[in-house]
């Protein structure tokens, strides 16, 4: 089981990113709630930026990652 779906069912409200790029991990870390997908390598103020969406309204997310949610679904 993928850490970040093991976080979310432990702890629902919080609100969890990942940065595993493998089509599974990514898969499975969106549909346990994941609420944005930074990928590596990334610069300190992007993971900060990140960070305080995920806390807004905004759900971060790599281009990258974007492509393979786009592929996958």
């Amino acid at each position: 089981m993928p850490i970040t779906v093991a976080i979310v069912e432990d702890n629902p409200n919080l609100r969890v990113g990942t940065s595993y790029i493998d089509d599974e991990n990514v898969f499975q870390a969106i549909c346990a709630g994941a609420c944005g997908y930074i990928a590596k390598p990334v610069m300190p103020a992007q993971l900060l930026e990140a960070v305080e969406q995920a806390f807004g309204s905004a759900s971060p997310m790599s281009p990258k990652i974007a492509r393979k949610v786009l592929e996958i679904f």
